[in-house]
């Protein structure tokens, strides 16, 4: 196959012109995202178009998006990781409780600690999945909970602090919920 018959990726958005044209946004940066996102109040997939078609029609910077190839690429990683989340019934002392069949692996030092981050890496580093027994699985689970987690709710607690909410009473709340939790596997 020479260079003029090797398969292309395109991206046809004549569906999403007329959406474009309505809503005149404005993609032509991170901070008209943000404003696109926070001031109109646009949902992130609409946003998503508006910058695709931005870019195509030549309005926007090429490099305001990753090339179609990869955006094709975190699009599919994205399904293939909804069809991840596939459930079964497991018995944990009297009760039958449903849990993902499959985990992720974590990563290893200095991988990507996102899906975002990882659509961009060569396959050979992509997400590898185990079965939820898969002593790996049960590592993953335990450096999420006491590593990864802390993280989570540190920064939503910051959101809290600065927006003058009460954040220590939504701290205990959470943790009569996590005790809630840990009560229904006994």
């Amino acid at each position: 196959m020479n260079k003029q018959q090797e398969p292309m990726i395109t991206i046809l958005y004549q569906d999403w012109l007329e959406e474009f044209i309505a809503n005149e946004p404005d993609v032509s940066d991170e901070d008209a995202i943000i404003r696109e996102l926070k001031e109109k109040g646009h949902k992130s997939a609409e946003v998503a178009r508006f910058t695709i078609v931005a870019r195509e029609r030549g309005e926007a910077p090429e490099n305001i998006l990753p090339p179609n190839k990869l955006l094709l690429m975190a699009g599919a990683r994205l399904s293939i990781a909804g069809i991840s989340r596939r459930k079964v019934a497991v018995q944990i002392e009297d009760k039958i409780l449903n849990i993902r069949e499959l985990v992720a692996v974590p990563r290893e030092e200095g991988e990507p600690d996102s899906d975002e981050a990882a659509s961009h890496q060569p396959p050979e580093r992509a997400q590898q999945w185990v079965g939820y027994t898969d002593e790996r699985a049960l590592d993953g689970a335990e450096y999420y909970l006491l590593n990864t987690l802390n993280g989570h709710i540190w920064s939503r607690l910051v959101i809290l602090a600065a927006g003058k909410r009460d954040f220590e009473l939504i701290a205990d709340k959470l943790m009569v919920q996590i005790q809630a939790m840990v009560d229904t596997l006994k």
